[in-house]
């Protein structure tokens, strides 16, 4: 029932790894919709079976690396890896990278939002307002 257990999940891809936690691919949504649509072929399938090859990152790579080696290939996301063991860490997808990159945008470094500042400008700021009309 690996099916049931991905076909409503938010991800695009799972990582495969071996007993000893090596990463061996990954199973994409795409590859089990396809299984999916071959409904005799269902019940010999197995993981294996549809498990993809597929490019590995590991912690020290900049997100701009990752982003293009996601271009590339045209990837949702790309497992994280420890090398040189192989042992998998995780999963970036193009989303958790769009999410830091919006928060970096939305956050300064003093914690104030970018919506806040056009708003409320500080004290040295308002010097260079014109006036508050007066009623």
């Amino acid at each position: 029932p690996v099916l049931f257990r991905v076909a409503f999940a938010a991800q695009p891809l799972f990582p495969v790894v071996s007993s000893e936690g090596r990463l061996k691919g990954v199973l994409s949504v795409r590859s089990l919709g396809l299984a999916a649509r071959n409904r005799d072929a269902l019940p010999g399938l197995i993981v294996a079976d549809l498990v993809e090859a597929t490019p590995a990152v590991t912690l020290d790579i900049p997100l701009d690396q990752v982003l293009r080696r996601l271009g590339l290939r045209d990837l949702p996301g790309l497992p994280v890896v420890a090398l040189p063991s192989g042992q998998l860490l995780g999963l970036i997808t193009r989303e958790h990278i769009t999410r830091v990159v919006e928060r970096s945008l939305l956050l300064d470094d003093s914690g104030s939002t970018a919506e806040r500042r056009l708003y409320e400008p500080d004290a040295a700021d308002r010097s260079a307002l014109p006036p508050a009309p007066t009623a």
